[in-house]
């Protein structure tokens, strides 16, 4: 069964997309997550018509669960979002293409002007936990991430570990330790900058990669540890995508532009 929660907060860490594709990373964010999906789809609305469970024309969906919508004029792919609960969701191009971003359910129907559909108990036929848990206290957001943080016993070394894929790599800039745990907490009060958040999508990134991609996680730690506090916005993601496009390949020798497609979001 798949977090939901942890889901969402994996598609919010990729920050930034390729215009268009909004099932392909929200299928990343959930797969990433333990979904595995029983055929191939290749639109949101066709994703919903493959996913069971569906609650239609319902606007108060659970956190974790997919939201989706259908057809407008002229285009059939339909889209599809993250719920957040409370009428928030996270969403592909929004508010601008290539940005992945917290907006509310109104302002996406507003922005896409399609019909919308509903939410389902599941996605592609993997079973979505978000929805039992609405029978129990909410786990604190904490619990909820995909990530935890161990500093080594009788050292000054501290790891970051995948609880999806148990990968393991030592961080090499305590600035950068700093910035995990804030996302990991939520801590967010003072807004994080993009710099701060590319950066911790490149450890994200390493330890739990996309389908199809072979990476040396430990490589791309090193390259990020590199990374100061005082690099710009635009440095930042320049840097983080190097450090992930150098350290990883793509099985089946898809060549590069479907590892770019993989790793690294469109330049800002």
């Amino acid at each position: 069964m798949v977090d939901g929660n942890a889901a969402a907060q994996t598609l919010l860490s990729y920050r930034t997309c390729s215009h268009g594709m909004c099932l392909h990373y929200v299928w990343l964010a959930y797969w990433a997550n333990g979904a595995r999906a029983r055929g191939t789809f290749g639109t949101a609305l066709a994703g919903w018509e493959g996913s069971d469970g569906k609650h239609r024309d319902d606007r108060n969906p659970p956190p974790g669960v997919p939201v989706w919508w259908g057809e407008r004029p002229g285009n059939t792919a339909g889209d599809v979002v993250i719920s957040l609960g409370n009428g928030r969701v996270v969403a592909t191009d929004f508010p601008n293409f290539g940005v992945i971003s917290e907006t509310t359910l109104a302002a996406r129907q507003r922005q896409i002007g399609r019909t919308y559909l509903g939410w389902t108990e599941t996605i592609l036929g993997a079973r979505i936990n978000a929805v039992q848990g609405l029978l129990a206290p909410p786990a604190p957001k904490e619990k909820n991430m995909s990530y935890t943080i161990i500093p080594l016993a009788n050292t000054d070394e501290i790891d970051v570990i995948s609880l999806v894929t148990g990968t393991r790599v030592r961080i090499g800039s305590p600035f950068h330790v700093t910035l995990l745990q804030r996302v990991r907490k939520n801590e967010n009060d003072d807004e994080m900058l993009q710099a701060e958040l590319d950066i911790v999508r490149g450890y994200l990134t390493a330890i739990n990669p996309p389908p199809d991609v072979i990476v040396d996680a430990q490589a791309i730690a090193d390259a990020l540890a590199r990374i100061t506090q005082d690099v710009s916005g635009d440095a930042a993601n320049d840097l983080v995508n190097a450090a992930l496009l150098e350290n990883s390949s793509v099985v089946a020798n898809q060549g590069q532009g479907a590892l770019d497609n993989r790793l690294g979001p469109t330049p800002r």
